[in-house]
């Protein structure tokens, strides 16, 4: 903000034999703030998706042994995530995070009673594996009021320990940003 020193100026006038003090204009400065947000557009995350739970199926401990460090293809297990009402985007990003299985993991860690089982999942349109430790996925958009994501879970051998019947439980988790 500028400072304008504002000066006063007084005149004497003379009319009819008396004397009054007349008043000239003051310059000032003002200054007006103005403030507000836009808000990029979104999309709703459809509602069978907002907390899904993706049952994998039940197999026996003997056919997961024979594979070390994979995914185990009798247990591939399709799921979508539904992206609806889009409006004002042109992209959505979908990023993907949890907790690795283990250092350097791109599987995610089980948190139930099983062991020497992870879960691995990957985009369905083209196989790229969705790291645990970080992975983002971009959508276009452009117009469309709905999206869809296609991808696959599987379990995953971890060859590193001992295989043990039990449950298997994890969490993917997924923020959703737009452009």
């Amino acid at each position: 903000m500028r400072t304008v020193p504002v000066t006063h100026r007084t005149s004497l006038l003379m009319l009819g034999g008396a004397f009054a003090l007349a008043a000239q204009p003051v310059p000032a400065d003002s200054s007006l703030t103005f403030g507000g947000r836009v808000l990029a557009g979104t999309c709703d995350v459809h509602a069978d998706d907002a907390a899904k739970s993706v049952p994998l199926p039940t197999l026996r401990a003997d056919e997961l042994s024979s594979f070390k460090e994979a995914p185990v293809p009798a247990s591939e297990t399709p799921f979508q995530l539904r992206l609806i009402n889009c409006r004002g985007v042109t992209k959505a990003h979908l990023d993907f995070s949890g907790t690795p299985a283990g250092s350097g993991s791109a599987q995610y860690a089980n948190t139930g009673t099983a062991s020497g089982v992870a879960v691995h999942l990957v985009e369905a349109s083209n196989g790229k594996v969705i790291n645990a430790s970080g992975h983002r996925i971009t959508l276009v958009i452009d117009g469309e009021t709905t999206k869809t994501f296609d991808a696959k879970a599987y379990y995953y051998r971890l060859g590193t320990q001992d295989l043990k019947q039990g449950l298997v439980d994890t969490t993917a988790i997924v923020t959703v940003q737009y452009d």
